[in-house]
């Protein structure tokens, strides 16, 4: 089960760092935008691109969130499997239990009545060994 979460949590590491490079890349290029602010006419796609790349500083602060974000998402996923998994080992464990002493219990049984078997065959060769 590890191999799976650590391949996931790798791949959001890919993922986080892609996204953060790509963010920073396009925030740097914004900035070079409202450099040339004559050449930008401020619409409602220049008003969403400022505020989500406006400023450096609190698109590092969300992009650490964002992979925060996903690192608990994955925790949390993690905690649920490995949870099921163990009540399934639990429930699997107590159906072989239970078989196990339906079974000795069987034996036991059994083991009792082939005595009572035997020591009626004995009882009655004594019997006749009397007469």
């Amino acid at each position: 089960m590890d191999f799976i979460t650590k391949d996931v949590a790798n791949e959001v590491d890919i993922f986080s760092n892609n996204l953060r490079t790509c963010a920073l890349n396009e925030q740097e290029a914004f900035e070079k935008q409202i450099e040339n602010m004559e050449n930008i006419s401020q619409d409602s796609d220049f008003n969403a691109k400022l505020e989500v790349v406006g400023e450096r500083e609190p698109l590092i602060a969300w992009l650490e969130q964002s992979k925060e974000f996903f690192d608990n998402q994955l925790a949390d996923r993690e905690r649920t499997i490995n949870k099921k998994i163990n009540e399934e080992w639990l429930g699997i464990e107590k159906q072989m239990l239970n078989a196990q002493y339906t079974r000795n219990r069987g034996i036991v049984k059994e083991i009792i009545e082939t005595t009572l078997e035997f020591r009626k065959s004995l009882k009655g060769k004594m019997d006749e060994l009397r007469e």
